[in-house]
């Protein structure tokens, strides 16, 4: 009799259980997945912390990751257990100037150059328990460094540069977005100027020389980078070189090794 007494009792244990486990079971998918972000291979010298992204249908939530100070150790974040955009950017030496999280990633004002903004998209699956994702930051950005031939280096520069493009920024999955970009350039008594563009979508890159607002002439500077053979698929963008000599009506495109000179004819 007792022996029946502990076999049921020890029978009821088993199907609790079983219950339990299976109660357990069912919610686990209402618990979050735990996302650990690899940044070992962010650089401490270049960046003080990144800006972060999880875009889901919910919605999208941001927030401001530090670098831990032993680049071995992953950064957790607890996510939804869905699928996710993740989107990381960060500006050397600084925080990420943001436009409205409901528009664009980044949005570069009328006026102002693309800031050395580098980025990472990937999308992922969080519906286990554990997710790894390798943080690997890609220049997204060129930067055009500009010299000006001729001047009196005792004497400001007389002329102005003027760039323009298509592409103002990036959308929420690093593409580019179409949109104005112009910047007033001014060179020094040397001649010296530089500029960053954001990542193109075509051969639309304008310069033009100015003097007193007036245009004096333009380049097609787009279609010069394609004849260099300027890649802008690149993960990591590469920077040019260009010389402009205004005495010989000359400008100069230098890519990596590549190198072509073009003439124009202005009245100065």
């Amino acid at each position: 009799m007792c022996f029946r007494k502990v076999f049921l009792w020890g029978g009821f244990l088993v199907v609790l259980s079983g219950l339990l486990s299976c109660s357990i079971k069912e919610n686990r998918l209402d618990c979050p997945c735990h996302l650990y972000l690899d940044l070992s291979s962010v650089s401490r010298h270049a960046f003080d912390s990144l800006d972060v992204f999880l875009s889901s249908q919910k919605g999208t939530r941001c927030l401001s990751v530090p670098l831990p100070e032993d680049p071995s150790a992953p950064y957790l974040l607890e996510v939804e257990k869905s699928s996710l955009l993740l989107q990381v950017c960060a500006l050397e030496n600084g925080t990420l100037w943001l436009s409205d999280p409901e528009e664009d990633i980044l949005k570069i004002p009328m006026g102002q150059q693309c800031p050395p903004v580098f980025t990472h998209f990937s999308y992922l699956d969080t519906r286990g328990d554990e997710c790894m994702e390798k943080i690997q930051l890609r220049k997204n950005f060129c930067t055009l460094d500009i010299t000006m031939v001729g001047n009196d280096p005792t004497q400001d520069y007389p002329f102005s540069l003027w760039i323009r493009g298509n592409v103002n920024g990036y959308d929420e999955q690093g593409r580019p977005n179409e949109g104005v970009f112009s910047v007033p350039l001014y060179p020094t008594r040397k001649g010296k100027c530089a500029v960053r563009v954001p990542r193109q979508k075509d051969d639309s890159l304008e310069l033009s020389l100015c003097k007193n607002g007036e245009v004096l002439a333009e380049f097609a500077l787009g279609n010069y980078m394609r004849m260099g053979g300027y890649d802008w698929s690149l993960a990591d963008l590469k920077d040019i070189s260009l010389k402009i000599d205004c005495a010989y009506l000359k400008i100069e495109v230098e890519i990596g090794l590549w190198k072509e000179s073009y003439h124009f004819s202005v009245e100065i």
